[in-house]
């Protein structure tokens, strides 16, 4: 078997992933990412405290430089009026960019993670990034942008498990980790902190603005358009006599569109900064079906190249609350074939 080495995060899948890699014959070694944003201190610790008991080589790798960039991005989002996903990019830059090359230099001979998520391969024979059992702890959507070519060195041994047998496995391993609850935040901001996060960044920037509607009356004033997203609901502390969600953010007048649930569906989208783990032709159209968000399930759609690293989407039916800077990720038969970040304008709104 082979030298892997194992991302360890501080919680349960991590280190279960540990135990498991290792039943499986492998010899395992561990890694913790530290940088200086971090909200959760004790999940190194944590993580070590894990090696220890498993009697692993435990690694700490300090990646300030290249998260800096993560952070950036997600600033650079928020102030243009996008909603950003720095998990996704996170996994691509660092998680299997960074961290394969540190595998590299200890001779590791490939990486792995606990994230929820399977390997298999296409009807060409290539390999494909697929959905895992636990459709609820999925977390192939995050992943659309790892390097085609890297598939071959990574392992993922929680992706035929559901998270119940997972922290079953955890309490049998005698690990202190098995009731630790999962994380639901961003790891470099404070749960619901976001906006004071950006804010203390670039503390001269002035984002206060108008709520208007989407024939242009306005409405009221908002103190910042960063603390908003495309499809909230709650938040505007201002009453508008119905329900309404944010419809558009517009970074340039500054203004946060108003609307019905109607005027956020849309037919169609344009992502940008495309990965395709099965090569597709810059204008021949192909089914699939497309998710545009984390928490939504896959819908169908036509989807056809624009550009080597462009794709277009048109929706069967409409979708609601596409944003841009989140994710759209195309998949067949429950495996990723590529994706990009959501642009603005969504083309079309329905009928």
């Amino acid at each position: 078997m082979s030298h892997l080495l194992l991302a360890m995060s501080g919680g349960v899948d991590s280190s279960t992933a540990a135990s498991l890699l290792r039943e499986q014959g492998h010899t395992v070694s561990g890694v913790y990412m530290k940088h200086s944003f971090q909200t959760r201190p004790q999940d190194c610790e944590d993580a070590q405290k894990t090696a220890n008991l498993m009697k692993i080589p435990f690694h700490i790798v300090d990646i300030d430089e290249p998260f800096r960039e993560i952070i950036d991005r997600f600033c650079e989002d928020y102030s243009a009026g996008r909603t950003p996903n720095p998990c996704a990019l996170c996994n691509r830059k660092i998680k299997f960019g960074h961290l394969l090359e540190f595998a590299d230099s200890i001779g590791a001979d490939g990486l792995a993670t606990g994230h929820y998520v399977r390997l298999g391969s296409f009807e060409n024979g290539l390999p494909a990034l697929c959905q895992a059992r636990d459709l609820s702890k999925d977390q192939s959507y995050s992943l659309y942008g790892i390097n085609p070519a890297t598939l071959s060195r990574l392992h993922f041994p929680l992706g035929n498990l559901l998270k119940s047998q997972v922290r079953e496995k955890a309490r049998q391993l005698g690990l202190h980790l098995a009731e630790k609850k999962d994380s639901q935040e961003t790891c470099f901001v404070k749960p619901h902190k976001h906006v004071e996060f950006i804010r203390q960044r670039n503390p001269n920037a002035n984002t206060a603005g108008y709520f208007v509607s989407t024939n242009g009356k306005i409405l009221g004033r908002h103190d910042g358009y960063e603390q908003f997203t495309i499809g909230q609901r709650k938040g505007m502390k201002i009453g508008f006599g119905q329900r309404v969600f944010v419809v558009r953010i517009d970074a340039e007048t500054k203004n946060v569109v108003i609307g019905t649930r109607d005027d956020l569906a849309m037919k169609e989208l344009v992502a940008r900064e495309a990965n395709w783990f099965i090569p597709r032709n810059v204008g021949e159209p192909f089914r699939c079906d497309v998710k545009i968000r984390y928490r939504n399930a896959p819908s169908p759609a036509e989807v056809v190249l624009t550009a080597k690293d462009e794709f277009h989407v048109r929706f069967d039916v409409p979708k609601h609350g596409v944003a841009p800077g989140q994710i759209a990720v195309c998949y067949l038969n429950g495996c990723v074939l590529g994706g990009g970040t959501i642009t603005f304008p969504a083309i079309a709104r329905s009928e």
